[in-house]
């Protein structure tokens, strides 16, 4: 064995939980614990290994609230460290469409939604050297590329249209480049984002999926359930439908035709604790509540529709194994499974109420079975 290595190992110390809150973060979209989900090598890129690697390590935080998966590797490097060690002349054979085939490509998707609004003014934000924003000018779209980091002077006034494509999982700083294009937005406009999303399966991925790669410059991913938390901190509203890699903000308040076309409005129902003190929880420790009372109710309400609302159990712990299965749980009446970010999508065609129902039939005492604890103890969530 490798002398060095023999040290670095006689040097650990003995296993303890207490290291895994240690190596947690905290999301850098609602501040929620984000534990550790994987690590990665600085030269893994979207084609995976396929020049090696560098021997640097590059971890990777998956919050247990709003699925942001990110990495803080990023978080204090400069312009010019990035364009040094990312988007240096080399960025080429891990983005090869980054010259021009994915402007070809991506135009042909939006220029009919583009010719539903009258002389639309469009940003395309995140452009690079502009390819997007020339092929509009071409079909006579008034568009202007701006990006902040290649080409850093700010536009003037607001924009109908915002393009981002594939922009965010660049932003070490995803709420601080959200106000940014949020800021650029005129009343009634939208913002049209291409992205890669989390695939389902991503619980087990984790950062063994192709889209962490920090060699390509991607530092943060998102689900939908992140980007529309993501948005409403900025008074957006998210759509989101079958065009699996596209979605649409607009302003709450100045709906957007072009967002409407792009899929039903998406919110999320957080099934946490509440933050004050309430009747039914016991007081807070650290981030989660224990509840003490046989039925949780909570309710959720939609102003527009047709939507789709994601509904998200904040599970923590139960006071003992097999606690879980005696409860139940109904979200609008469909039946959810009592488990660790159990999760259900529900469908309105109309505005209402989305009401879920969590009942347990017996609180359980820790007293009874000789533990210093005499509370009666339910489900034990994060708190909102």
């Amino acid at each position: 064995m490798d002398t060095e290595l023999a040290r670095r190992l006689l040097a650990l110390p003995s296993l303890d939980r207490k290291y895994a809150f240690t190596s947690a973060s905290r999301c850098k979209i609602c501040q929620a614990n984000a534990p550790l989900s994987g690590v990665t090598d600085f030269w893994k890129s979207t084609g995976g290994y396929v020049f090696g690697k560098s021997g640097i390590t590059v971890d990777w935080y998956r919050c247990s609230k709003c699925d942001f998966l990110f990495t803080d590797f990023f978080d204090n490097w400069t312009s010019d460290d990035f364009s040094r060690h990312v988007y240096n002349d080399e960025y080429i054979k891990v983005d090869p469409e980054y010259v021009g085939t994915r402007s070809t490509r991506v135009f042909e998707f939006l220029q009919p939604l583009l010719s539903l609004q009258a002389a639309p003014r469009v940003l395309d934000y995140g452009g690079g050297a502009g390819a997007l924003s020339f092929l509009m000018r071409e079909k006579n779209i008034d568009a202007i590329s701006y990006d902040p980091f290649s080409s850093p002077v700010r536009p003037e006034g607001k924009f109908d249209v915002i393009t981002c494509v594939e922009v965010m999982e660049h932003s070490p700083n995803p709420s601080a480049t959200m106000g940014d294009i949020a800021s650029l937005l005129a009343p009634g406009g939208c913002i049209l984002l291409g992205i890669s999303l989390q695939p389902q399966d991503i619980n087990k991925l984790g950062a063994s999926w192709w889209y962490c790669a920090p060699r390509n410059g991607h530092c943060s991913t998102y689900s939908v359930s992140t980007l529309a938390r993501l948005g409403s901190s900025h008074n957006l509203k998210l759509h989101h439908g079958n065009r699996m890699n596209w979605c649409s903000w607009c302003f709450s308040d100045h709906p957007s035709e072009i967002s409407r076309i792009i899929g039903p409005v998406f919110e999320n129902m957080v099934l946490g604790a509440p933050k004050e003190n309430k009747p039914g929880w016991y007081g807070i420790e650290k981030a989660f509540r224990w509840s003490n009372a046989e039925t949780i109710t909570w309710e959720h309400n939609v102003t527009e529709a047709p939507a789709v609302v994601r509904a998200k159990l904040l599970y923590h712990a139960v006071p003992f194994p097999g606690f879980a299965q005696q409860c139940k749980l109904t979200v609008q009446g469909k039946t959810v499974q009592v488990v660790p970010g159990a999760t259900t999508d529900i469908e309105l065609k109309s505005p209402g109420v989305v009401t879920a129902v969590l009942t347990n039939s017996l609180l359980f005492c820790p007293a009874e079975n000789g533990l210093p604890d005499n509370r009666k103890l339910g489900i034990a969530l994060q708190v909102e």
